[in-house]
């Protein structure tokens, strides 16, 4: 459906919800035209509606959908709430599966104050989930597109983590080398401490070698001068 057909249809449909705002086709396919407009806050609302429907809560459809609208407004729990909902309602369905190694991929490794393990643990969830994916929708052509991005996305998982070993690698062997660095540098100084000390004997110091010699050659020109009194007399 080009834009222009889903605008028209949007205003179609919100007219059918003005006239019965519990309409639950309006709803649901106001929620789906919302998601291809990345309006994620009408489609959650429409699809909050909908599913009051005993015919929509069975459509996995819309639970797919309401997945990706709460991922869109970033409540990541309740989108990954929905798509295993949309397992219990069709087991069968590949598409969850895909959706959940996205949101682990993608949105869940986004978050702040995440450590490196968290994001590989994240990571390797993804690449089970893509895998179960693959696995479902294997020989199935409305997938092939997807089936193949989602062995794309393993090897590039698979390169982040080996990336993650090389970089953990190296801060271990810099923080070896500064550590190396720093006792060599106390050991040196420990040494020329040693060395001073044993340069200047037990109880010498420069300056008391200094006082001792000025007082020797004060002595013996005192006693040049006395010398030289006694003969003039």
């Amino acid at each position: 459906m080009q834009d222009n057909n889903q605008v028209d249809a949007l205003k179609a449909f919100k007219k059918a919800v003005e006239v019965d705002p519990n309409h639950a086709d309006a709803n649901r396919n106001i929620g789906f035209i919302a998601i291809r407009f990345r309006d994620y806050k009408s489609a959650e609302a429409s699809f909050d509606v909908a599913l009051k429907s005993e015919a929509v809560k069975r459509d996995v459809e819309v639970f797919i959908a309401m997945g990706v609208a709460k991922r869109g407004l970033k409540k990541f729990k309740e989108a990954e709430e929905w798509y295993k909902k949309a397992l219990e309602v069709d087991k069968k369905d590949p598409r969850p599966w895909y959706n959940l190694g996205l949101l682990n991929q993608e949105h869940l490794t986004g978050q702040d104050n995440l450590e490196q393990a968290d994001i590989e643990k994240l990571y390797n969830v993804a690449k089970e989930h893509y895998g179960k994916f693959i696995k479902a929708a294997e020989g199935d052509k409305r997938y092939a597109e997807a089936v193949k991005d989602a062995s794309d996305r393993i090897i590039i998982i698979d390169d982040a983590i080996n990336t993650f070993r090389v970089m953990e690698q190296l801060e271990k062997e810099a923080k070896a080398i500064q550590e190396a660095a720093e006792k060599a540098e106390q050991e040196r100084r420990k040494r020329l401490l040693e060395l001073e000390k044993q340069a200047a004997g037990p109880g010498w110091s420069e300056r008391d070698g200094a006082r001792g010699s000025e007082g020797r050659r004060g002595g013996r020109q005192g006693q040049g001068r006395a010398r030289r009194r006694e003969g003039r007399r």
